[in-house]
C-alpha cells in the first residue's frame, strides 16, 4: 500500500467528489456506483444492518485505481443500526429506510460537504469548507418545521423556547 506524503492536501477534489459509502460487510448490501469524478472516499463497514459499530477507512484514486492510505479507524452508528437513506443511490426496493427517530444512521452513498465544529480553524486541511459553530446554529429536529432536518444560522441568540430546543 502506497504510504500518504503529509505535505499533499487531502482536499484535491473533496468540494466535488468527496463522498462517503456505508456498506455492510457480507449483509447482501451492495451499495451503488460512486459518482464518475469522485477521486476521495470514506467507506463504512458494518456487520449487519442492527451492528452500531463501524470501521471507516479512507479511499482515494491514483492514476484510475482507488487505493486505501491510512489505517482503518472506529466510528459509531445509530444505536440501532442503520437504514437506506435519502443519499446519491437508489433505495433497493422494499428495504427499510431511515426515518426520524429511529435511532438508525443512514447507509447509503452520500456528498460530504464540509466540516462543522468548535476550533477556530481546521488544522489538517484548512482548504477544505470550515464552519465554526457557536450558540445561533441550530439543526432543526421539529419533523413540523419547513427547515426539518437542515442547519439553520439565527441572526440572534436563541430566546425562544423552540430556538432553545434545536
Amino acid at each position: 500500500m502506497p504510504t500518504r506524503r503529509a505535505d499533499r492536501p487531502l482536499t484535491r477534489g473533496l468540494r466535488s467528489a468527496l463522498s462517503a459509502l456505508l456498506m455492510l460487510a457480507g449483509a447482501g448490501a451492495s451499495g451503488s456506483e460512486l459518482p464518475r469524478d469522485t477521486a476521495q472516499c470514506v467507506l463504512g463497514i458494518a456487520d449487519g444492518w442492527n451492528a452500531s459499530a463501524a470501521s471507516l477507512v479512507l479511499f482515494e484514486k491514483q492514476g484510475g485505481v482507488w487505493r486505501q492510505f491510512g489505517k482503518p479507524w472506529q466510528a459509531r452508528l445509530g444505536k440501532s443500526g442503520l437504514a437506506w437513506g435519502l443519499g446519491l443511490q437508489p433505495v433497493p426496493a422494499g428495504a427499510a429506510t431511515k426515518r426520524e427517530g429511529d435511532l438508525r444512521t443512514p447507509a447509503g452513498v452520500f456528498y460530504i460537504g464540509g466540516v462543522w465544529g468548535y476550533a477556530r480553524t481546521i488544522r489538517k486541511h484548512p482548504g477544505l469548507f470550515y464552519h465554526r459553530v457557536n450558540s445561533r446554529d441550530l439543526w432543526i429536529e421539529d419533523p413540523e418545521s419547513e427547515s426539518f432536518n437542515r442547519h439553520v444560522m439565527l441572526d440572534h441568540e436563541p430566546a425562544t423556547a423552540w430556538e432553545k430546543k434545536q
